[in-house]
Protein backbone atom coordinates (compact mmCIF):
# COMPACT_ATOMS: atom_id res chain seq x y z
CA UNK A 1 0.00 0.00 0.00
CA UNK A 2 1.09 3.50 -0.69
CA UNK A 3 2.10 5.46 2.58
CA UNK A 4 0.48 8.25 1.81
CA UNK A 5 -3.00 5.88 1.94
CA UNK A 6 -2.76 5.29 5.91
CA UNK A 7 -1.30 8.86 6.61
CA UNK A 8 -3.83 10.71 8.74
CA UNK A 9 -4.72 14.49 6.90
CA UNK A 10 -4.03 17.59 8.46
CA UNK A 11 -5.77 20.10 5.77
CA UNK A 12 -9.31 19.46 4.62
CA UNK A 13 -10.79 20.87 1.04
CA UNK A 14 -11.83 24.78 1.67
CA UNK A 15 -11.82 25.94 -1.96
CA UNK A 16 -8.03 27.20 -1.42
CA UNK A 17 -5.95 24.14 -1.98
CA UNK A 18 -6.93 21.22 -3.80
CA UNK A 19 -6.44 18.00 -2.28
CA UNK A 20 -7.14 14.61 -3.77
CA UNK A 21 -9.90 13.68 -1.65
CA UNK A 22 -12.27 17.15 -2.57
CA UNK A 23 -15.80 15.84 -3.21
CA UNK A 24 -16.06 18.35 -6.74
CA UNK A 25 -14.72 15.61 -9.56
CA UNK A 26 -14.27 18.48 -11.67
CA UNK A 27 -11.71 20.14 -9.89
CA UNK A 28 -9.86 17.15 -9.57
CA UNK A 29 -9.62 16.01 -13.25
CA UNK A 30 -8.81 19.51 -13.98
CA UNK A 31 -5.52 19.77 -11.29
CA UNK A 32 -4.64 15.62 -11.96
CA UNK A 33 -4.52 16.44 -15.95
CA UNK A 34 -2.41 20.12 -15.59
CA UNK A 35 0.30 17.50 -13.54
CA UNK A 36 0.11 14.69 -15.45
CA UNK A 37 0.69 17.31 -18.79
CA UNK A 38 3.78 18.34 -16.84
CA UNK A 39 5.05 14.60 -15.92
CA UNK A 40 5.65 14.43 -19.52
CA UNK A 41 8.56 17.20 -19.16
CA UNK A 42 9.81 15.67 -15.94
CA UNK A 43 11.69 12.62 -16.49
CA UNK A 44 15.35 12.85 -15.15
CA UNK A 45 14.67 16.72 -14.42
CA UNK A 46 15.24 19.17 -11.58
CA UNK A 47 11.73 21.25 -10.94
CA UNK A 48 10.59 23.56 -8.42
CA UNK A 49 6.47 23.32 -7.95
CA UNK A 50 5.19 27.11 -7.02
CA UNK A 51 2.15 26.85 -5.03
CA UNK A 52 2.48 22.93 -3.98
CA UNK A 53 -0.35 22.95 -1.71
CA UNK A 54 -1.23 19.71 -0.54
CA UNK A 55 1.69 17.86 -2.35
CA UNK A 56 0.07 15.53 -4.40
CA UNK A 57 1.30 17.62 -7.49
CA UNK A 58 5.00 17.53 -6.42
CA UNK A 59 4.95 13.92 -6.14
CA UNK A 60 3.03 12.85 -8.89
CA UNK A 61 6.39 14.86 -10.57
CA UNK A 62 8.99 12.74 -8.13
CA UNK A 63 7.66 9.53 -9.90
CA UNK A 64 9.87 10.96 -12.96
CA UNK A 65 12.21 13.70 -12.05
CA UNK A 66 15.47 14.01 -11.07
CA UNK A 67 14.72 16.12 -7.75
CA UNK A 68 11.25 17.90 -6.97
CA UNK A 69 10.59 21.07 -4.73
CA UNK A 70 8.01 21.55 -3.96
CA UNK A 71 7.19 25.53 -2.71
CA UNK A 72 4.08 26.32 -0.15
CA UNK A 73 3.11 29.24 1.95
CA UNK A 74 0.68 27.69 4.79
CA UNK A 75 2.81 25.48 7.61
CA UNK A 76 0.10 23.01 7.69
CA UNK A 77 0.52 22.41 4.24
CA UNK A 78 3.91 21.82 4.10
CA UNK A 79 3.66 19.62 7.17
CA UNK A 80 1.21 17.78 5.67
CA UNK A 81 2.82 17.06 2.27
CA UNK A 82 6.03 15.84 4.33
CA UNK A 83 3.85 13.68 6.05
CA UNK A 84 1.88 11.90 3.29
CA UNK A 85 4.73 11.76 0.54
CA UNK A 86 8.17 10.38 1.90
CA UNK A 87 9.80 9.84 -0.99
CA UNK A 88 13.83 10.72 -1.13
CA UNK A 89 14.08 13.11 -4.69
CA UNK A 90 10.88 15.09 -2.71
CA UNK A 91 11.32 17.98 -0.32
CA UNK A 92 8.84 21.11 0.89
CA UNK A 93 9.54 24.16 1.72
CA UNK A 94 7.47 26.36 3.38
CA UNK A 95 7.31 30.18 2.40
CA UNK A 96 6.36 32.40 -0.51
CA UNK A 97 6.85 31.83 -4.13
CA UNK A 98 8.08 35.63 -4.28
CA UNK A 99 11.49 34.79 -1.54
CA UNK A 100 13.51 32.08 -3.26
CA UNK A 101 16.78 34.40 -3.89
CA UNK A 102 18.92 32.27 -2.22
CA UNK A 103 18.31 29.29 -4.66
CA UNK A 104 20.65 29.84 -7.14
CA UNK A 105 20.56 30.86 -11.12
CA UNK A 106 19.33 28.55 -13.64
CA UNK A 107 18.83 25.57 -11.04
CA UNK A 108 15.66 24.16 -12.16
CA UNK A 109 14.99 22.46 -15.53
CA UNK A 110 11.22 22.98 -14.99
CA UNK A 111 9.46 25.28 -12.41
CA UNK A 112 5.47 24.66 -12.43
CA UNK A 113 2.97 27.20 -11.26
CA UNK A 114 -0.48 26.09 -11.29
CA UNK A 115 -3.52 27.58 -10.60
CA UNK A 116 -1.42 29.93 -8.31
CA UNK A 117 -0.73 33.11 -10.39
CA UNK A 118 -4.23 34.84 -9.91
CA UNK A 119 -3.38 34.54 -6.16
CA UNK A 120 -1.19 37.07 -6.09
CA UNK A 121 -0.59 41.01 -7.48
CA UNK A 122 2.68 40.52 -8.09
CA UNK A 123 2.79 38.63 -11.19
CA UNK A 124 5.74 40.51 -13.35
CA UNK A 125 7.98 39.59 -10.36
CA UNK A 126 7.04 36.23 -9.95
CA UNK A 127 7.73 35.35 -13.74
CA UNK A 128 10.95 37.54 -13.53
CA UNK A 129 11.45 35.21 -10.65
CA UNK A 130 10.86 31.99 -12.69
CA UNK A 131 12.86 32.90 -15.51
CA UNK A 132 15.86 33.44 -13.34
CA UNK A 133 15.14 29.62 -11.93
CA UNK A 134 14.80 28.30 -15.27
CA UNK A 135 17.88 26.73 -16.91
CA UNK A 136 18.80 28.51 -20.38
CA UNK A 137 16.45 25.62 -21.77
CA UNK A 138 14.52 25.06 -19.24
CA UNK A 139 10.49 25.22 -19.53
CA UNK A 140 7.91 27.63 -17.22
CA UNK A 141 4.32 25.86 -17.00
CA UNK A 142 1.55 28.21 -15.54
CA UNK A 143 -2.16 27.83 -15.64
CA UNK A 144 -4.96 30.37 -14.54
CA UNK A 145 -8.49 30.49 -14.83
CA UNK A 146 -9.58 32.76 -17.52
CA UNK A 147 -11.09 35.90 -16.38
CA UNK A 148 -13.18 36.43 -19.42
CA UNK A 149 -14.97 32.82 -18.81
CA UNK A 150 -15.16 32.68 -14.89
CA UNK A 151 -16.02 36.33 -14.45
CA UNK A 152 -18.70 36.35 -16.35
CA UNK A 153 -20.45 32.78 -15.48
CA UNK A 154 -22.01 31.49 -12.12
CA UNK A 155 -20.08 29.17 -10.03
CA UNK A 156 -16.47 30.27 -10.83
CA UNK A 157 -16.64 32.77 -8.28
CA UNK A 158 -13.25 32.41 -5.78
CA UNK A 159 -13.20 34.76 -2.73
CA UNK A 160 -8.99 33.90 -2.54
CA UNK A 161 -8.65 35.70 -6.19
CA UNK A 162 -6.56 38.72 -6.06
CA UNK A 163 -5.63 39.37 -10.09
CA UNK A 164 -7.83 37.06 -12.64
CA UNK A 165 -6.02 37.72 -16.24
CA UNK A 166 -7.90 36.89 -19.46
CA UNK A 167 -6.45 35.36 -22.16
CA UNK A 168 -4.65 38.45 -23.86
CA UNK A 169 -3.65 39.95 -20.40
CA UNK A 170 -2.08 36.18 -20.04
CA UNK A 171 -0.41 36.01 -23.46
CA UNK A 172 1.29 39.64 -22.72
CA UNK A 173 2.62 38.97 -19.38
CA UNK A 174 4.34 35.78 -20.80
CA UNK A 175 5.35 37.33 -23.49
CA UNK A 176 7.20 39.88 -21.44
CA UNK A 177 9.55 37.45 -19.91
CA UNK A 178 10.08 34.38 -22.46
CA UNK A 179 11.18 34.62 -25.89
CA UNK A 180 8.91 31.49 -26.81
CA UNK A 181 5.45 30.72 -25.51
CA UNK A 182 2.70 28.27 -26.51
CA UNK A 183 -0.96 28.20 -24.73
CA UNK A 184 -3.67 25.32 -24.32
CA UNK A 185 -7.46 25.93 -22.80
CA UNK A 186 -8.85 23.17 -20.68
CA UNK A 187 -12.03 21.97 -19.71
CA UNK A 188 -13.82 19.01 -17.43
CA UNK A 189 -16.43 17.69 -19.36
CA UNK A 190 -17.95 13.63 -19.40
CA UNK A 191 -16.14 11.96 -22.26
CA UNK A 192 -17.28 10.26 -24.57
CA UNK A 193 -14.51 9.26 -27.23
CA UNK A 194 -14.38 8.02 -30.93
CA UNK A 195 -11.03 6.75 -31.63
CA UNK A 196 -9.79 5.35 -34.79
CA UNK A 197 -8.10 2.10 -35.02
CA UNK A 198 -6.24 3.24 -38.68
CA UNK A 199 -3.88 5.16 -36.99
CA UNK A 200 -2.43 8.21 -39.46
CA UNK A 201 -5.42 7.64 -41.80
CA UNK A 202 -5.92 10.85 -44.49
CA UNK A 203 -8.44 13.53 -43.56
CA UNK A 204 -8.35 13.48 -40.10
CA UNK A 205 -10.10 16.08 -38.41
CA UNK A 206 -11.32 16.93 -34.79
CA UNK A 207 -15.12 16.57 -33.99
CA UNK A 208 -16.49 18.46 -31.44
CA UNK A 209 -20.25 17.98 -29.80
CA UNK A 210 -21.89 19.54 -26.88
CA UNK A 211 -25.31 18.33 -25.52
CA UNK A 212 -28.08 19.73 -22.82
CA UNK A 213 -30.51 18.48 -21.35
CA UNK A 214 -34.07 20.06 -21.48
CA UNK A 215 -36.55 18.16 -19.64
CA UNK A 216 -36.52 14.54 -20.48
CA UNK A 217 -34.25 15.30 -23.96
CA UNK A 218 -31.41 16.40 -25.23
CA UNK A 219 -30.33 18.93 -27.74
CA UNK A 220 -27.12 19.53 -29.51
CA UNK A 221 -25.97 23.01 -28.34
CA UNK A 222 -22.65 25.11 -28.72
CA UNK A 223 -19.43 23.31 -26.52
CA UNK A 224 -18.98 26.67 -23.47
CA UNK A 225 -15.65 28.34 -23.51
CA UNK A 226 -13.21 26.53 -21.61
CA UNK A 227 -12.39 28.06 -17.93
CA UNK A 228 -8.51 27.75 -17.60
CA UNK A 229 -5.41 28.27 -19.84
CA UNK A 230 -2.29 26.32 -19.44
CA UNK A 231 0.92 27.75 -21.13
CA UNK A 232 4.41 26.03 -21.46
CA UNK A 233 7.41 28.76 -21.61
CA UNK A 234 10.47 28.91 -22.62
CA UNK A 235 13.79 31.40 -23.89
CA UNK A 236 14.02 27.89 -25.96
CA UNK A 237 12.57 26.52 -28.67
CA UNK A 238 9.72 24.87 -27.15
CA UNK A 239 10.23 20.82 -27.19
CA UNK A 240 7.57 18.40 -29.04
CA UNK A 241 4.08 19.29 -26.64
CA UNK A 242 1.09 17.75 -27.61
CA UNK A 243 -1.76 19.77 -29.32
CA UNK A 244 -4.63 17.72 -27.54
CA UNK A 245 -4.40 16.19 -24.10
CA UNK A 246 -7.23 14.41 -22.63
CA UNK A 247 -7.90 12.79 -19.27
CA UNK A 248 -10.11 9.93 -18.62
CA UNK A 249 -11.22 7.64 -15.45
CA UNK A 250 -10.55 4.45 -15.01
CA UNK A 251 -12.49 2.59 -12.51
CA UNK A 252 -9.58 0.66 -10.37
CA UNK A 253 -9.98 -3.38 -10.90
CA UNK A 254 -11.86 -5.70 -7.45
CA UNK A 255 -8.57 -5.81 -5.58
CA UNK A 256 -7.45 -2.22 -6.11
CA UNK A 257 -11.34 -1.14 -4.45
CA UNK A 258 -9.92 -3.52 -1.74
CA UNK A 259 -6.75 -1.44 -0.92
CA UNK A 260 -8.99 1.77 -1.16
CA UNK A 261 -11.69 0.63 1.58
CA UNK A 262 -8.69 -0.32 3.31
CA UNK A 263 -7.32 3.29 3.40
CA UNK A 264 -10.60 4.89 4.04
CA UNK A 265 -10.81 2.28 6.62
CA UNK A 266 -7.58 3.45 8.24
CA UNK A 267 -8.42 7.37 7.66
CA UNK A 268 -11.40 6.48 9.43
CA UNK A 269 -9.64 4.85 12.07
CA UNK A 270 -6.78 7.81 12.60
CA UNK A 271 -9.44 10.71 12.75
CA UNK A 272 -11.68 9.08 15.48
CA UNK A 273 -8.40 8.39 17.25
CA UNK A 274 -7.79 11.85 17.17
CA UNK A 275 -10.92 12.51 18.40
CA UNK A 276 -10.67 10.36 21.21
CA UNK A 277 -7.21 12.13 22.40
CA UNK A 278 -8.74 15.50 22.45
CA UNK A 279 -11.56 14.51 24.02
CA UNK A 280 -9.65 12.55 26.30
CA UNK A 281 -6.97 15.74 26.83
CA UNK A 282 -10.25 17.47 27.72
CA UNK A 283 -11.27 14.80 30.01
CA UNK A 284 -8.49 15.20 32.14
CA UNK A 285 -8.66 18.75 32.00
CA UNK A 286 -12.10 19.12 33.48
CA UNK A 287 -11.61 16.08 36.14
CA UNK A 288 -8.69 18.07 37.33
CA UNK A 289 -10.35 21.52 37.29
CA UNK A 290 -13.04 20.29 39.17
CA UNK A 291 -10.92 18.02 41.72
CA UNK A 292 -8.75 21.60 42.40
CA UNK A 293 -12.19 23.58 43.01
CA UNK A 294 -13.67 20.72 45.01
CA UNK A 295 -10.44 21.13 47.23
CA UNK A 296 -11.11 24.88 47.93
CA UNK A 297 -14.48 24.30 48.12
CA UNK A 298 -13.64 22.09 50.71
CA UNK A 299 -11.12 24.18 52.53
CA UNK A 300 -13.27 26.92 52.75
CA UNK A 301 -16.06 24.69 54.11
CA UNK A 302 -14.01 23.84 56.84
CA UNK A 303 -12.61 27.64 57.36
CA UNK A 304 -16.67 28.34 57.72
CA UNK A 305 -16.93 25.89 59.71
CA UNK A 306 -14.20 26.74 62.42
CA UNK A 307 -15.52 30.35 62.05
CA UNK A 308 -18.79 29.30 63.16
CA UNK A 309 -17.17 27.72 66.06
CA UNK A 310 -15.77 30.03 67.33
CA UNK A 311 -19.06 32.64 66.77
CA UNK A 312 -21.01 29.87 68.83
CA UNK A 313 -18.10 29.90 71.82
CA UNK A 314 -17.99 33.28 72.14
CA UNK A 315 -21.93 33.78 72.15
CA UNK A 316 -21.61 31.38 74.40
CA UNK A 317 -19.01 32.64 76.75
CA UNK A 318 -20.74 36.52 76.50
CA UNK A 319 -23.76 34.82 77.73
CA UNK A 320 -22.25 33.34 80.48
CA UNK A 321 -22.46 34.27 84.74
CA UNK A 322 -18.75 34.84 84.76
CA UNK A 323 -18.67 36.94 81.48
CA UNK A 324 -21.96 39.38 83.16
CA UNK A 325 -19.95 39.85 86.26
CA UNK A 326 -16.50 40.81 84.56
CA UNK A 327 -18.37 43.09 81.84
CA UNK A 328 -19.58 44.56 85.80
CA UNK A 329 -16.53 44.59 87.21
CA UNK A 330 -14.63 46.39 84.04
CA UNK A 331 -17.25 48.73 84.30
CA UNK A 332 -16.54 49.46 88.24
CA UNK A 333 -13.10 49.87 87.38
CA UNK A 334 -13.19 52.58 84.26
CA UNK A 335 -15.87 54.60 87.02
CA UNK A 336 -12.94 54.39 89.77
CA UNK A 337 -10.70 55.36 87.31
CA UNK A 338 -12.43 58.50 85.96
CA UNK A 339 -12.73 60.09 90.25
CA UNK A 340 -9.07 59.16 90.97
Amino acid sequence: MKPWLTAHRLIEWTGERCVPWADDPQVIYEHLHRYLFACELATDRDIIDLGSGEGYGAAMLASRARSVLGVELDPTSVEHSRLHYPMPNLNFRCGSVLELADLPEASFDVVVCFEMIQYIAEQDELLAMASRLLAPSGVFLVSSTDRDVSGGSPGYGDPYQVKELNRSEFTDLLDAHFAHVRMWTQSAFVRSLLETLEPGSPGGILQDFAVRRIGDHWERTDPERPPHLVAAASNAPLEAVPDLSTLSRREPPPDEFGELQEAYELWDIESLRRQVAIFETALTEEIATRQRLSAEVEHLTESLEEAQRAVDELTEIKGSKSWKALSEYRKLRDLARKHL
